[in-house]
């Protein structure tokens, strides 16, 4: 009936097309039943953004970027030649200028051993950025999950405590650089929620850097650290605030499995939403790595990764070789086996390059993943020639000799793989696509139109029967992590140092929506799982311990707060006593007062009191006579007998 009534409602009342209408009165039954008040106070939050993102729709844009000159110049920063931002740096206020020494905190959703874009890049990042010459003191955040989440992630690694984890991490970056790195790791607490495949913070991250050193703050993938971010406004705390953009969210979202086919359109509106939401909410300026990501209205694109030296290396070595042929092998594809990773057009384009000239081609796959034993089955079905040879590192001897990589992914943003073919000196097949945009200017890069098979086919065979063009060290070093890190500098300071107030008003909207959004997504609960003494408790034993004590804690509730008020007040008069009568016999012999200076204004240290951890407090008082210090000492015997006679009794 609530189904029937609504539909009938909207309507009558709205203009949406009838399409909504089916989804959203599929939605709000369930919502209003499971979780009434949080789904409205979200509800009404995006309503309202929407409503102000279409209001200011041609002034001040949420979910489209204004054409300006920044964005007019942000599409040549993709050229890997010295970028055209760099015309902006006059001028320019010292709170975006990079070029200068700074404190620079860089925050990302993922760390190693998870080997995935947002642990590596960033990581590099902030090697790279400690190591310039402008002298930057660099801190690099990253989740730290409980050992139970990891072993589901990373099983051959896990750690018990962040010092672990920053031991391997420090450890992985001398086996692959060949040297140590001086940034600073610091690690937030943080939760693997299955709903939605992330990794998510528990508590503020800001807290992570101490106050005098949130100068700059780089939030890798700002979209997903703020989802349902609850802490202090990034743009408040830190004087300039750059977000990168790593990930095609709305892609996967409009794939997601979860979500029935009928409802993904809505569901991924409503991600498209919020990632223009809370990026511009909380960030002053934002880098796109392509225009394969979503539009946002506060920044520039510029591909501001690169490769490590280890792959130009093999690129420089390999045109040395004398000869033509200086590959032995053919084509190869690299990547996790799944078919939205480049796999189905890997196999319909080889299936058409094999109708159309005869040749069975062979592909070696290197890789691992879900969907392999079903992409074996649809090989062998249509007999083409892949041979999968497991994961493998990219810069491994073995892949050294292979001349062609055929990357066919559409769902990759900036492709880290065509990157390093590209620096060991490949060819690189790929489609006409904006993730590929930065690749084109190199002279080993062959694109092909994805919706022709035919031009599919003649670009492959042309590269068949030619040999890639020598690696220069002009060509490799705009792969470097080197000229990365100067399009870093350009691209931070093309956009905008303040925010608008249009732009704090939706921070602060968003604070009060997050935990809406929290219950909605029915991940508060998880969250509240896990604090940092995961190192010392797993992630199972706190889960039973807390239902076991939760029925305790609802009855014992009033006794428990008399308890801890009690023994903190009992601990300080005991001490204040304690002291008193210490102080009266030191001033029966005389001694002079103490100064005012010598006593201490706020002590931390802890006492241990009747098995409670109670506040110290001032060692040295004045001094007092035997009589006031004796009633101190009656006065907390009454307040100790008082407190804890229902506490025995209970």
């Amino acid at each position: 009936e609530f189904r029937r009534k609504g539909h009938e409602d909207l309507q009558s009342q709205s203009s949406l097309p009838s399409s909504a209408h089916v989804q959203i009165s599929l939605i709000l039954p369930r919502c209003f039943m499971n979780r009434c008040l949080p789904t409205l106070a979200l509800l009404c939050s995006l309503g309202v953004a929407a409503v102000g993102a279409n209001m200011v729709n041609t002034e001040m844009p949420l979910l489209r970027g204004k054409p300006t000159a920044s964005n007019a110049l942000a599409g040549k920063a993709m050229m890997p030649q010295p970028s055209s931002l760099g015309q902006i740096d006059k001028g320019l206020s010292d709170v975006a200028d990079l070029r200068r020494p700074r404190n620079i905190a860089i925050f990302t959703t993922a760390s190693l051993p998870w080997l995935t874009g947002t642990s590596i890049n960033p990581l590099l990042r902030a090697i790279f950025l400690e190591k310039a010459p402008e002298g930057h003191e660099v801190t690099l955040c990253i989740p730290f999950i409980s050992p139970d989440q990891q072993r589901a992630l990373h099983p051959k690694n896990v750690f018990e405590t962040p010092k672990q984890q920053e031991a391997f991490v420090r450890d992985w970056v001398q086996e692959k650089l060949g040297y140590q790195t001086n940034i600073k790791i610091e690690f937030y607490d943080a939760k693997f929620v299955d709903s939605i495949g992330s990794i998510i913070a528990t508590g503020d991250m800001t807290e992570c850097v101490p106050a005098h050193k949130r100068d700059v703050a780089v939030l890798e993938e700002p979209e997903h650290l703020n989802w349902f971010h609850t802490g202090n406004k990034w743009c408040d705390v830190f004087n300039f605030v750059v977000g990168v953009v790593h990930t095609k969210y709305l892609f996967y979202r409009s794939r997601d499995a979860h979500i029935s086919p009928a409802l993904r359109s809505a569901w991924t509106y409503g991600w498209e939403v919020l990632n223009a939401w809370v990026a511009r909410a909380y960030c002053h300026h934002l880098i796109k790595l392509s225009d394969a990501v979503q539009d946002f209205s506060n920044a520039v694109t510029c591909n501001v990764h690169g490769v490590r030296e280890s792959y130009r290396k093999i690129g420089l070595d390999f045109a040395k070789r004398a000869g033509p042929a200086r590959f032995k092998k053919g084509a190869y594809y690299i990547g996790k086996v799944l078919w939205s990773k480049g796999y189905r057009e890997l196999v319909d384009k080889m299936k058409k390059f094999k109708e159309t000239t005869g040749i069975n081609l062979p592909v070696d796959c290197y890789g691992a993943g879900p969907d392999l034993d079903e992409i074996k089955a649809e090989v062998a079905r249509l007999g083409l020639d892949f041979r999968f040879m497991g994961a493998i590192d990219h810069a491994d001897p073995s892949l050294h000799e292979y001349k062609i990589l055929i990357n066919p992914s559409l769902s990759d943003v900036v492709c880290t793989t065509s990157a390093e073919a590209l620096a060991m000196g490949k060819f690189l097949l790929c489609p006409t696509h904006p993730s590929n945009e930065f690749f084109t200017a190199f002279p080993n890069t062959l694109t092909y139109d994805d919706a022709n098979d035919a031009d599919f086919v003649k670009q492959l065979q042309a590269l068949i029967d030619t040999d890639p063009a020598r690696m220069t060290e002009d060509v490799s070093y705009k792969l470097s992590w080197e000229s990365a890190t100067e399009r870093f500098y350009d691209a931070s300071a093309a956009g905008r140092e303040e925010q608008a107030a249009y732009d704090k008003w939706l921070a602060h909207m968003h604070g009060v929506a997050a935990a809406g959004l929290k219950k909605t997504f029915g991940i508060e609960e998880q969250l509240a799982l896990t604090p940092h003494d995961s190192q010392k408790q797993s992630a199972a034993e706190l889960r039973k311990n807390l239902k076991e004590t939760h029925a305790s804690v609802k009855s014992l509730e009033d006794i428990g707060r008399k308890i801890i008020v009690g023994a903190g007040v009992l601990g300080g008069l005991s001490a204040a006593a304690s002291s008193a009568l210490h102080a009266n016999s030191l001033a029966n012999s005389a001694p002079p007062a103490p100064s005012s200076a010598e006593i201490p204004a706020s002590p931390q240290a802890i006492r241990q009191t009747g098995g409670l951890r109670v506040p110290a407090v001032a060692t040295q008082l004045p001094p007092e006579s035997a009589r006031g210090a004796r009633e101190l000492a009656r006065k907390a015997r009454e307040l100790f007998a008082h407190t804890m006679a229902p506490a025995s009794s209970a």
